[in-house]
């Protein structure tokens, strides 16, 4: 596993601009390693054309939200057994 940096969409489609960043809700994870920064690629466009950026930036920004929901549903399912367990013991009410 590298580093990695929340890459926010450059397109104005998802709400970035020159100057201005989108909405954090629409972040993605890139790798940021110094000999392999795909985030410092990824704001240069050197991967593809920019038209082609924006349908990669509404792809990953929807997968991570998708992640980031299931994660979320599991660390509720986790939780809920934990205050079960410890009402069960008697730790809690």
């Amino acid at each position: 596993m590298g580093q990695n940096q929340a890459a926010h969409p450059n397109s104005l489609a998802a709400g970035g601009s020159a100057g201005g960043k989108a909405s954090d809700l629409l972040c993605f994870a890139l790798c940021s390693v110094e000999a392999f920064d795909h985030h410092r690629s990824f704001d240069n466009y050197e991967y593809c054309s920019k038209e082609d950026m924006r349908a990669f930036e509404i792809q990953w920004a929807a997968e991570t939200q998708a992640e980031l929901i299931s994660m979320s549903q599991a660390m509720g399912r986790e939780a809920q057994r934990l205050r079960e367990l410890l009402r069960s013991l008697g730790l809690v009410r």
